[in-house]
């Protein structure tokens, strides 16, 4: 039976895609305020009242029609109307501060989920634009801040494709930030209590291995210059810079200790609370909200006495996240993280199987590979190439870049409490494993094997002619 389920957990994300796909095609006329989204919800809803063989087909069309108004709520919320105001006049922006302000000390830019605008309800992203004494002032602020700005609307520009994959529709250009109130709880354990301890912690190691350091733990990249995540890149290791499931994985086994010792209500409770807190630490990434839904599914499938296949995990986490945020969908960071998991779910297994020596590096490999095999042709549509060397920079750098996690997560944590000798001496063990990452990234980048289209159909065309002769003339061990 639990073939079947992941089956149809995955056809119906599948048919929310499409959904949404076309709703966005259609225009903001596919949302009809709230009928279709209704329609959508109760036809969804009722699949449970339906017979057995009708039960999936009704719950894909319920996923289809709340995809479509879905779509149109995207394209609606990614368009300026009237009560938008853009021109020469300034307007007073009110909202909350959707990540970490960026640029240099005195051009600072935020994003913004604007709650009021000249007064109107108004609820859109906006990039403030600070120069001078204000770009200090809102460089001082966090994630999860609400703040008030007194701003110039304009478009965004044609060059922001970030921007615009953000869901984000105009730049208030030469903000002057005038009121500043505490963010919610939640940002506030998770920025001024977590996440800045962590940089405490960090802080103890050389400026360029803080740096770095704070990407493997954090996914906090924008201080890592520019030599190093060239060489991150050209070798194929961005990832380990991005915050995924294995980061959420590590710190729900640094807190595994503390969990075996509670009642079953506890442990959930505690895994829960780890996950969210850890999320919005790290700001919640795309790939992070892909990790954290899919261990809530997990953790909750558990309290519940009832397993769930990876797979369905993963379908429901992103059934789950599209529902709440559509705009997600255009995040290139979720599309690599699901395709990679989708990757690792089908074909991790199968490659293993075919390693005639079985062991934990070629179970490693096999992971990377099948996440390397997944995500190909997406890097190729994005970049035109992709690394050939890869596999063998991750199978070099993986096994140091996990024990690199955990115990950075953990002295990070200790050390600010502790003298400043001895946490520097704590910590010098982060600085060994992130010189080896370090030196994986620079040797395999400056060799700069790349892979382009023409390249990657012939690399399949060798695979499955392999495969092929292999089936045909099987190969046995004496």
């Amino acid at each position: 039976m639990k073939a079947p389920a992941s089956l149809t957990a995955v056809a119906v994300t599948a048919a929310l895609v499409v959904g949404l796909a076309a709703g966005e095609h259609i225009g903001s006329s596919a949302s009809h305020g709230s009928t279709i989204k209704f329609i959508g919800v109760a036809v969804f809803i009722s699949a449970i009242f339906f017979r057995r063989e009708w039960r999936a087909l009704a719950a894909i069309t319920g996923a289809v029609v709340l995809g479509l108004s879905l779509g149109g709520d995207v394209v609606e919320s990614m368009s300026l109307s009237e009560s938008f105001p853009t021109g020469a006049r300034q307007v007073q922006i009110e909202g909350v501060l959707v990540d970490d302000p960026g640029g240099h000390p005195f051009a600072t830019s935020a994003t913004i989920e604007t709650t009021r605008v000249d007064g109107k309800a108004v609820h859109k992203r906006v990039v403030l634009r600070s120069a001078g004494r204000d770009s200090l002032r809102l460089g001082a602020l966090r994630m999860g801040d609400r703040v008030g700005a007194l701003a110039t609307l304009s478009p965004l520009d044609s060059d922001d494709i970030y921007d615009r994959r953000s869901g984000v529709v105009a730049q208030a250009k030469d903000a002057i930030v005038h009121t500043m109130r505490p963010p919610t709880q939640l940002h506030y354990v998770a920025g001024a209590v977590v996440r800045e301890r962590i940089e405490a912690g960090a802080s103890h190691l050389l400026p360029r291995d803080e740096q770095l350091l704070l990407g493997f733990l954090l996914g906090e990249t924008r201080l890592i210059d520019q030599p190093t995540a060239a060489s991150f890149r050209a070798a194929g290791l961005t990832h380990l810079l991005a915050v995924s499931g294995a980061n959420v994985a590590f710190v729900l086994a640094l807190v595994g200790p503390l969990m075996r010792r509670l009642p079953t209500f506890g442990r959930f409770a505690v895994g829960v609370g780890t996950v969210i807190v850890f999320a919005s630490a790290t700001r919640f990434e795309p790939s992070v909200l892909r990790a954290a839904t899919m261990a809530l599914v997990v953790m909750l499938a558990r309290y519940s006495g009832r397993g769930v296949s990876p797979g369905r995990a993963l379908a429901i986490a992103v059934f789950a996240l599209l529902v709440h945020d559509p705009l997600i969908i255009h995040s290139l960071g979720f599309r690599l993280s699901v395709v990679a998991t989708v990757g690792i779910v089908i074909l991790a297994k199968p490659i293993a199987a075919a390693v005639r020596w079985r062991n934990p590096v070629a179970d490693a490999l096999a992971i990377t590979v099948a996440a390397e095999i997944a995500v190909s042709p997406m890097l190729l549509i994005e970049f035109g190439s992709i690394p050939l060397l890869a596999p063998v920079a991750n199978l070099l750098a993986v096994p140091v870049a996990e024990p690199l996690t955990i115990y950075g997560m953990a002295m990070s944590s200790i050390v600010p409490s502790l003298p400043r000798r001895l946490g520097e001496v704590l910590m010098a063990p982060c600085g060994w494993m992130l010189s080896w990452v370090r030196t994986v990234a620079r040797t395999i980048g400056d060799i700069g094997l790349t892979l382009d289209w023409r390249g990657f159909l012939c690399l399949l065309a060798v695979c499955a002619a392999t495969i092929c002769w292999r089936r045909k003339w099987p190969v046995h061990s004496q």
